[in-house]
């Protein structure tokens, strides 16, 4: 199947016109099933309430909710779907016309991923995430599913004391993008989720989603991703594709709803990313940091550098860089420490 145009969803619309689409446009509901939910997990508060179903009968269980509005399966590979039962799906997306519409890398649950799976500081473990990966996307490509889902539940930490958040961040971008690259033209769908397994996951929120696909995007290399990309397919809420700029292998600018120009992180403190501000009016937007209560380097702040304290400026809000910079208007005041620009 080839990757569907989600194009349309950029569109913007007025009041009047969201109301004159809801008044005419048909709804018909449609429903996927994760296969996983068939059958029961046992819990450490409580045992199985239900027997366990093996993959067959969880299909012919999916099958018969086709005419109730079912009309795909979501599962995980290797764990529900793999190559020893792959004939078994081709014979259920066949024979009942339910497509496989996701399918997700099991890149959580096996022990070797303890600290970690894309993010590993262990170079073997992040090299068997990244493979499993790979495979994944193959699979979707092979099967013709939507999307490849992918959910860092195993990266992230439990005591933030000694951890190196930035490399931990590169390690998850730059193991995606390999594997995106490696099977070109597959849409990834990020599941961001705050906690569970890990006390706290890496990119968690929403916000840190759309930040980490802007940075993943910005890695991409294989000509097919980039056309991809150039053409519009990819981008968070109101981004579309031609707003996009590439910055010389760094991630693409981009820019946030307020119409504002955005650098290259959410300027706030733990965020991924890096690189310059963008231009917006003539004037660019600076950064500073401070250490101790102090400033510190007033000035941009470079490509990959840690974001702890950093504070983004806003031009036209009254707010102005430590260093006296153009991202305001002189007599300002820094939201972040206090200090009135010179």
């Amino acid at each position: 199947m080839p990757l569907r145009d989600l194009r349309g969803q950029t569109v913007r619309r007025s009041g009047e016109e969201l109301v004159r689409h809801l008044q005419h446009f048909v709804l018909e509901p449609k429903f996927s099933v994760g296969v996983w939910y068939l059958s029961p997990f046992a819990s450490r508060f409580h045992d199985k309430y239900t027997p366990d179903r093996d993959l067959p009968a969880r299909l012919d269980l999916i099958a018969s909710l086709k005419g109730r509005g079912v009309v795909g399966v979501e599962a995980h590979y290797p764990t529900e779907l793999n190559e020893d039962n792959l004939d078994r799906w081709r014979a259920f997306i066949r024979d009942t016309g339910i497509r496989l519409v996701a399918l997700a890398p099991g890149i959580f649950y096996d022990r070797d991923f303890e600290f970690g799976a894309l993010s590993s500081h262990l170079p073997e473990v992040r090299r068997k995430a990244i493979q499993r990966t790979i495979r994944t996307l193959e699979l979707c490509r092979e099967l013709a599913a939507d999307v490849a889902i992918l959910w860092p539940g195993i990266d992230g930490y439990e005591n933030p004391f000694g951890q190196n958040f930035a490399e931990l961040r590169a390690r998850f971008a730059e193991g995606l993008a390999e594997a995106m690259d490696a099977v070109p033209g597959v849409r990834v769908a990020f599941e961001p989720k705050p906690y569970e397994p890990r006390g706290r996951i890496l990119f968690g929120t929403t916000a840190e989603g759309l930040l980490l696909a802007h940075r993943v995007e910005g890695m991409l290399s294989h000509p097919e991703n980039r056309r991809l990309l150039q053409e519009g397919h990819a981008g968070g809420p109101g981004i579309a594709g031609g707003q996009r700029e590439d910055r010389g292998g760094s991630r693409p600018g981009h820019r946030a709803s307020d119409g504002n120009a955005c650098g290259g992180g959410s300027g706030r403190p733990g965020s991924p990313g890096g690189g310059d501000g963008d231009r917006t009016g003539g004037a660019r937007l600076r950064y500073h940091r401070h250490l101790r209560g102090g400033v510190r380097a007033p000035g941009r702040v470079e490509g990959g550098s840690p974001w702890e304290g950093t504070h983004l400026l806003r031009r036209g809000s009254g707010e102005m860089a430590c260093n006296g910079g153009d991202a305001g208007g002189r007599g300002g005041r820094c939201a972040g420490c206090g200090r009135r620009s010179g």
